[in-house]
């Protein structure tokens, strides 16, 4: 996905950008921290009775979850169906800002906690197999 814009005066752009014109690099620019970004993607099987179980787990700076464990988040049971595998993602990453400090009497934290989460069905079929 090619990213053209502008984000707290900083400026993203990658080879496929502004219309097909080739841009500053062929690929995105990092603009942010990456040691305190942590990434699990899991592949969730669901048996008759709706019971969940990790397939098989990757992870970025993150431990990758066991085959056979229960998945790192209650997956909502209208989403759940026998037979049919989901993508099980979740993100944390945690930023200090000057702003942190000053809060940080207040919050009691001296930085902010970032954790997004999502559920996915595979697009194509109802299992997706590792390569």
């Amino acid at each position: 996905m090619a990213l053209a814009g502008k984000s707290l005066g900083t400026r993203y752009l990658c080879g496929r950008c502004l219309g097909g014109r080739r841009a500053r690099s062929s690929r995105p620019h990092r603009h942010f921290d990456s040691s305190a970004l942590a990434i699990q993607v899991a592949l969730v099987d669901f048996d008759a009775a709706g019971n969940a179980k990790v397939n098989w787990s990757s992870a970025f700076q993150a431990n990758a979850q066991a085959s056979g464990d229960p998945p790192a988040f209650e997956i909502p049971a209208d989403l759940i169906e026998s037979n049919v595998q989901l993508v099980v993602v979740q993100v944390n990453y945690a930023m200090a800002t000057p702003f942190t400090s000053l809060f940080s009497a207040v919050t009691g934290s001296g930085e902010y906690s970032f954790v997004g989460k999502a559920i996915s069905r595979p697009r194509v079929g109802d299992k997706i197999t590792k390569k």
